[in-house]
């Protein structure tokens, strides 16, 4: 068993996950977000604490856990969402496609943060599990861009 919950007087929760204790306000309704984003124009994230901004490049510098290039095809709509039932992308370094509850699983992410993960999408594929890891069916096509998050708390 990888957890382990108990409610306690005043909406706190004690909860074991992972081999780390946390306590936490008595889980609410799961928030589920999406949002349309546009090139070159910041979206704020509310319920991940991010900012996230797509451009067109010329050329690749180098990937980091906040910034990555990825390649597309024109015509197609950009979302920052959170996981879906079903969800399933294909991850650099791995071979064949993977549900995004197992990918994690294998990184050990506690349930009760899996919902705040952003992830990025173009025509509703993963393009990006935002600061874990890219789908490599992106990693050629014919217009290069990059995505970049930076952390925010509040407006």
């Amino acid at each position: 068993m990888t957890s382990k919950t108990i409610n306690l007087p005043e909406g706190i929760s004690a909860k074991i996950e992972y081999g780390t204790l946390y306590f936490e306000e008595t889980k609410k309704e799961n928030t589920r977000f999406e949002y349309e984003i546009s090139t070159d124009i910041e979206l704020f994230v509310p319920e991940s604490g991010i900012s996230i901004v797509i451009k067109e490049e010329k050329e690749i510098k180098k990937n980091t856990k906040d910034k990555i290039y990825f390649y597309i095809k024109d015509g197609k709509k950009f979302k920052v969402r959170n996981r879906r039932v079903g969800d399933k992308f294909s991850p650099c370094g791995m071979n064949g496609t993977k549900k995004l509850s197992d990918f994690f699983t294998d990184l050990k992410i506690p349930v009760s943060m899996r919902e705040l993960i952003p992830i990025l999408t173009y025509d509703d594929d993963i393009v990006w599990v935002v600061g874990k890891r890219a789908d490599r069916r992106f990693s050629v096509g014919e217009k290069l861009m990059s995505a970049e998050v930076t952390e925010r708390r509040g407006n």
